[in-house]
């Protein structure tokens, strides 16, 4: 919930958490629970959008990890990405990254992950767990002239200097787990 120059904003990635209970209630609820009225909301109609994912390189041979001057793994140069897996993402037709707020949500298993929209890089991501998330509406002149992102993964030596909760049975980590475009619904309440 965004309170913004007078005016209530609901934000959502799943429509049917839009709600909203306020006190007053507002005279055209019947909606109420206790001194709360359900705030009447337009639900935006749901979106899913798929990605394709087509590889163009397969991975090398997983880098060697330094330790640097305080004691901490050294971040690849841009000459190691060159024994990345790499990936040419494609949004749908459909998709126009400048009608709404979306996300690009990336799962995968790596050292680290760069994207990129023809030659500029838009965001690198050192493994952790977690989705990678780049904002879409910020690049959609770069999306419309390239046509395609580009995704980079380096494979993650199971020997490798960093703590991760589960270390990787194999020799190597490297996996492209899903991606999708999350989109984060917005409506604001009527006054």
């Amino acid at each position: 919930m965004i309170f913004d120059k007078g005016q209530v904003e609901l934000r959502a990635e799943d429509p049917e958490s839009l709600v909203a209970w306020i006190y007053p209630p507002i005279k055209e609820t019947s909606d109420l629970d206790g001194i709360f009225g359900k705030a009447p909301v337009a639900m935006p109609s749901p979106m899913s959008f798929k990605v394709t994912a087509e590889q163009i390189q397969d991975a090398g041979v997983p880098r060697e990890i330094p330790i640097g001057k305080n004691r901490v793994a050294v971040g690849p140069s841009d000459g190691d990405f060159n024994a990345a897996a790499v990936w040419r993402l494609h949004l749908p037709d459909d998709f126009d990254p400048t009608t709404g707020d979306a996300l690009l949500r990336i799962r995968y298993r790596g050292d680290v992950a760069r994207v990129k929209i023809g030659d500029k890089l838009v965001m690198d991501d050192f493994y952790n767990g977690r989705p990678l998330e780049i904002g879409l509406r910020r690049f959609a002149a770069e999306l419309r002239n390239a046509g395609a992102l580009t995704l980079q993964i380096l494979p993650l030596r199971a020997d490798a200097p960093i703590f991760l909760p589960d270390k990787p049975e194999q020799e190597r980590l490297l996996a492209l787990e899903s991606i999708d475009v999350a989109v984060r619904y917005r409506v604001r309440l009527a006054q």
